[in-house]
């Protein structure tokens, strides 16, 4: 989206508002003279004030459109260092469980089956972070999309 769009649709909007006042004056007022900018001075204090009010509604909306942007930047910055710091946790917590495997086969008699299960679990977790971590839309139904995909 353009950085100023509002402010430039505005600006369109006010010069077609001036020149369509313009010709309202001059066919349904039956004035004599086409003026674009005209002699009276209320009338062109009234049309000065509206165009400078849409303008300004123009300029507003650029500038609260641009705040909320930000916002949302901002939370998406802090959603995936939130992502980053659960998954540094989560793989420090996934590597110290590898001990346990490896402890796990050194003993005679533990089922394969369970360390079987064990990696099934390991591959699991680590592709649901990495699910996580690739979200670039920031929202609950996406999130919850990417944890619970059922």
């Amino acid at each position: 989206m353009k950085k100023n769009l509002y402010v430039i649709v505005s600006i369109i909007i006010a010069f077609s508002y001036w020149c369509i006042e313009a010709i309202v004056h001059f066919y349904i007022f039956n004035e004599k003279v086409f003026e674009i900018i005209p002699d009276d001075v209320n009338e062109l204090w009234m049309r000065s004030i509206i165009t400078l009010l849409l303008i300004s509604f123009g300029l507003f909306a650029d500038h609260h459109t641009r705040k909320l942007r930000e916002k949302e930047g901002d939370k998406l910055k802090l959603f995936l260092v939130t992502v980053g710091a659960s998954n540094h946790i989560l793989n420090n917590y996934l590597q110290q469980m590898l001990l346990f495997k490896l402890e796990a086969m050194k003993c005679e008699g533990f089922s394969s089956e369970i360390l079987e299960l064990f990696d099934q679990i390991m591959d699991d977790t680590t592709a649901e972070i990495r699910k996580l971590e690739s979200l670039t839309e920031l929202n609950e139904g996406a999130i919850r999309k990417a944890v619970y995909p059922k």
